[in-house]
């Protein structure tokens, strides 16, 4: 019954590369205040989830 809790948690030994997305379930909006629609590619960063080139301009 390991198969489904693995992905959860922070590993130990993460690099922290932070270049992971996904596609957002629903619409939202950037902390640079624009929109995001539902399925379209979003990072999570100090203020949320958001668009992934608002991330990288952040850090």
């Amino acid at each position: 019954t390991q198969g489904g809790g693995a992905q959860r948690g922070g590993a130990p030994g993460r690099s922290g590369g932070g270049s992971r997305t996904l596609k957002a379930k629903f619409p939202g909006r950037c902390r640079c205040g624009r929109s995001y629609a539902a399925g379209e590619e979003i990072a999570r960063n100090d203020d949320g989830w958001g668009h992934p080139a608002c991330r990288t301009a952040a850090v």
